[in-house]
């Protein structure tokens, strides 16, 4: 059973390449906010509950968003 972000990743790769980069935030509207990043090929692993932990973040608050989904 294909989770939610599954289900947009497939729709998303009907029209796209999987090497286009992807970025998840989670609780974007407060300071504990957590940005994932990667591929459309990829984001969908990166953002596993069993993987998303402050010591799996790819990155922590520190920039603007834009630096931080560029790095």
């Amino acid at each position: 059973m294909a989770t939610h972000i599954e289900t947009i990743v497939r729709n998303l790769l009907a029209g796209r390449s999987p090497d286009t980069p992807a970025a998840m935030i989670q609780m974007a509207y407060c300071e504990s906010a957590r940005v994932v990043t990667g591929t459309l090929e990829s984001i969908a692993a990166e953002v596993r509950p069993s993987t998303l932990s402050a010591g799996n973040a790819r990155s922590r608050r520190g920039g603007s968003l834009r630096e931080r989904l560029d790095n």
